[in-house]
């Protein structure tokens, strides 16, 4: 991964929080994106354990001159915490629902 990093290849940690992605890996790897997952969006504002824990990944990720995305959000709530919090990249249900290749492209153009 080094290597391939100072290639220019830039690497994403998914899903964070969760399963395999820890701190020690955060860490140790040369990532420049870490994504929430959305077993902690979904609950956001409403709930304050999963509402510390996004607001901390939010602030570890920048302070590591890291892109910060959220996955899940589907409430206007959520989108707007998540700004609110200086989240780079929000994706979700909120904004659409997954579509064809053709319904994508419309969809892109008509939302600029």
């Amino acid at each position: 991964m080094v290597r391939l990093h100072s290639d220019g290849i830039r690497f994403a940690v998914d899903d964070f929080g969760t399963e395999h992605s820890s701190l020690k890996h955060l860490r140790n790897f040369p990532a420049h994106k870490l994504k929430i997952a959305q077993e902690f969006v979904t609950c956001v504002p409403e709930d304050r354990n999963d509402t510390a824990i996004v607001r901390a990944t939010i602030d570890l990720a920048k302070g590591m001159e890291m892109t910060v995305i959220a996955e899940g959000a589907e409430t206007a709530a959520q989108v707007d915490f998540l700004w609110a919090l200086r989240c780079d990249q929000v994706q979700g249900f909120y904004f659409s629902r997954p579509l064809t290749s053709e319904d994508a492209t419309i969809f892109l153009k008509a939302h600029k």
